[in-house]
């Protein structure tokens, strides 16, 4: 019986990021129940994907979108 190849959370991240058509928002990929979102980004970065951040402040509140290079 063969085990079905388990998703890791960096690959789950992955596959949001490239699915999307554009720009993905922070609280979209904390949807996926990933606690360390910028570990998983980081180890995505280190195995050669691109991947862009950008950062609006409003006010004293910060968001934060990210998405692949297309």
């Amino acid at each position: 019986m063969d085990k079905a190849k388990r998703v890791t959370q960096a690959e789950r991240i992955l596959d949001l990021l490239e699915s999307a058509n554009g720009w993905v928002s922070l609280p979209r990929i904390l949807e996926l129940g990933i606690a360390s979102h910028t570990r998983r980004i980081h180890e995505l970065r280190r195995a050669g994907h691109v991947i862009l951040k950008r950062e609006l402040w409003v006010g004293r509140n910060r968001r934060v979108w990210y998405r692949t290079e297309p």
